[in-house]
């Protein structure tokens, strides 16, 4: 049985870890921003709770979930490329900000995580340190066909008074009415986008979320960075470069012992069985890795076998079932208000608004957030 470590139980080696794949996001976003890389941003959903990564399967209230985007966005005024942020935003959804009916999100937290000190000192901010990295090495991994467009959004519903049944929308059938009902906390609840009046009218008690269809990720390998960190793989490499020597067979293939994959194993093993100390310290390490990262691991035989298995193939990638997805936009021309607004009929989001003055366009706010030295936030995924 997998057992959850949540970035609030990190022991001290794993918050050493995070804090090593932070300094490391710092340099590579460096390089990336002096080649551009302006025009994508990630994004995931989490709960509002803080250390919690695992998306509840069915609606939840509007106000226990937040959202979270990483972007490249410009600097303060007279600031070029070379100084761009890197922006990790934590946005809590509202309702009805622009009387429109729909769901809009308001940054409540951001940081510049290409100069992270204010995500570890004075203290580790685990929760969202975690969430700069897995969305940095998601994008810095990723291939063309991987971006998307637009955001995938929650499904919302709206719950209504035991007694009152909404007007569904002219274009429902009955049937697809009828199924569609939840019970949630007592109210009758209904997608939004079924309904005749979707602004928030009378009889309307509370507004829920659906995010159970945007959960599951697949992560990078934890074991890379060990193994990095033990000598076993070039220290400037990065994942996506390294993976592109390896000579890896198609799925479900065999690995050839000659190619750098084959001869890498073979490394990993004459390494552990050189020293007692070191057969140790690799799934040590790699454990204290994975629980940073967020990839669950079991106790025992089953959670010993896992363990070798990842630093066997630190090239294969573990999936996280029970965490929001990574979602990677490829914007439609450089960061900016206009690229970075996203709408349909139940939500709205201008990620590049950080809060504050609509004047300063956001990154006056993160840098006021993120001064050296300023002590980090407890966690904007708390209210």
């Amino acid at each position: 049985m997998a057992h959850s470590r949540t970035p609030r139980s990190l022991n001290d080696a794993g918050r050493r870890f995070l804090t090593a794949e932070l300094r490391a996001l710092a340099h590579s976003s460096a390089l990336a921003r002096r080649r551009g890389g302006g025009d994508r941003i990630a994004l995931t959903f989490r709960p509002a709770r803080q250390g919690r990564d695992g998306l509840p399967g069915g609606p939840i209230p509007l106000d226990d979930f937040r959202l979270l985007a990483l972007s490249g966005r410009p600097g303060p005024s007279g600031d070029g490329w070379g100084r761009r942020r890197l922006v990790l935003a934590i946005y809590r959804p509202v309702l009805d900000p622009d009387g429109s009916g729909r769901v809009g999100y308001r940054c409540e937290q951001a940081f510049d995580v290409a100069s992270p000190r204010s995500l570890y000192r004075p203290t580790l901010n685990a929760t969202a340190a975690r969430a700069a990295v897995v969305l940095h090495q998601a994008l810095a991994d990723a291939d063309p066909g991987d971006f998307a467009t637009t955001p995938a959004w929650p499904r919302f519903y709206r719950g209504f008074d035991p007694g009152r049944e909404p007007e569904p929308d002219a274009t429902v059938t009955p049937d697809a009415w009828a199924a569609a009902e939840v019970a949630v906390g007592g109210l009758r609840a209904w997608p939004a986008e079924m309904l005749a009046d979707r602004p928030a009218g009378p009889g309307t008690s509370r507004v829920f979320a659906s995010l159970a269809h945007l959960k599951g990720r697949r992560v990078r390998n934890p074991a890379f960075a060990v193994l990095r960190r033990h000598g076993l793989l070039t220290a400037r490499l990065g994942d996506r470069a390294w993976l592109d020597t390896l000579g890896l067979p198609a799925p479900g293939g065999l690995v050839d012992g000659t190619s750098r994959a084959g001869r890498l194993r073979r490394s990993i093993e004459a390494y552990a069985t050189a020293d007692p100390a070191n057969e140790r310290a690799l799934p040590r390490d790699a454990r204290d890795g994975c629980a940073a990262i967020g990839v669950r691991i079991g106790t025992g035989p089953d959670g010993d076998d896992t363990l070798a298995g990842l630093l066997d193939s630190p090239w294969w990638r573990p999936e996280v079932h029970y965490a929001g997805g990574l979602r990677l936009i490829r914007l439609a021309g450089p960061a900016g208000p206009t690229t970075m607004t996203f709408a349909d009929a139940t939500c709205a989001v201008n990620f590049f608004d950080l809060g504050g003055d609509p004047s300063s366009h956001g990154p006056m706010r993160c840098e006021d957030a993120c001064q050296p030295g300023r002590p980090a936030a407890r966690d904007g995924l708390l209210a």
